[in-house]
């Protein structure tokens, strides 16, 4: 049976972000209206900004829905907002400092419509300035860098730029708010990844960023985040070996990195406040199945290393 025009154009909801930067936001929601798709809608989720950011936005753009949050969730827990608040069938979230390419939109409902089971796409993330690859961006192995401007499954996704089928939420759930910052996109990737779905980085999908040389910073506090986000996606979706191996390998890691950042409680920090929010958001073990797992490391080319593989280790800090 063929497909009718409203299977094969779904409505679209372009979800952004806003804390205390309207006129960054305006500029990237002006920049959406540029997208050759036509079903779309755009909505915008105020995180409690304190500068009459919601007020701002909805005066200059009366085509988008506001939604303020009276506290500011986090961006898994805004983002969350505008998935309860959109009425698409398919979910685009981007960054308020990045812009699609005009044709992304259509690029990525084409994506969904030639496979059911891909359930998230992850965009090719560009400098906004200079037109390369934005290697601060690229969430995957170094050893795949060559692989940028390719299609292929893959195991996790870059924030600044993707899209989910809303099947995938109603069925995984939504991203972990309890997370607050950074790491989200793991955890949600394996629960797609337990349920069947792909996932497809699109190298042919743009979105330039304009991160600031602050954004790149990796701060004590940017690294606590992160480590007690992974311990946490380690130690609810590993078997059991793995998840012990692995949280030493991190724990490792992460020291060295808040020992080059500054701190050498980043470690410690990030252990103690990752079985703390594990215990507060009664979050339970739930790890993948053999089938699941051979999947996930066979995607994850992170996973096919060994401690004593020096020069792999050493990507995990820049190669230095």
């Amino acid at each position: 049976m063929s497909s009718s025009p409203a299977d094969n154009m779904p409505l679209v909801s372009i979800i952004v972000l806003n804390w205390n930067r309207p006129e960054d936001t305006i500029e990237v929601l002006n920049d959406l209206r540029r997208q050759t798709y036509d079903n779309i809608e755009m909505v915008l989720v105020d995180n409690a900004s304190d500068d009459g950011s919601a007020e701002k936005i909805e005066h200059s753009m009366n085509d988008v829905k506001v939604i303020r949050s009276s506290e500011n969730l986090g961006v898994p827990g805004g983002r969350n907002l505008g998935i309860e608040n959109a009425s698409g069938e398919i979910l685009f979230f981007i960054d308020n400092d990045a812009f699609l390419e005009e044709d992304g939109i259509k690029k990525i409902v084409e994506r969904f419509n030639d496979e059911a089971r891909v359930g998230i796409i992850s965009c090719r993330i560009d400098d906004y300035y200079s037109g390369e690859l934005d290697h601060g961006s690229w969430v995957y192995p170094k050893a795949q860098l060559k692989e940028a401007r390719r299609n292929f499954e893959t195991y996790s996704f870059c924030g600044c730029g993707f899209a989910v089928r809303r099947a995938v939420f109603d069925s995984a759930g939504l991203l972990p708010a309890c997370f607050f910052f950074c790491r989200e996109e793991d955890e949600f990737s394996i629960r797609a990844i337990k349920l069947g779905y792909r996932l497809l980085y699109c190298g042919d999908v743009v979105v330039r960023h304009k991160t600031s040389p602050e954004g790149r910073y990796e701060g004590p506090e940017r690294l606590t985040y992160c480590l007690r986000n992974l311990l946490i996606t380690i130690w609810t979706h590993f078997p059991l070996r793995q998840s012990i191996t692995m949280t030493l390998f991190r724990l490792l890691v992460y020291a060295e990195k808040g020992r080059r950042a500054g701190s050498w409680k980043v470690a410690p920090v990030g252990l103690k406040e990752a079985v703390q929010l594990m215990r507060a958001a009664s979050i339970k073990r739930n790890p993948m199945d053999g089938e699941t797992w051979k999947r996930y490391k066979d995607l994850n080319l992170n996973l096919q290393m060994h401690w004593w593989q020096i020069d792999r280790i050493r990507q995990e800090f820049g190669g230095k």
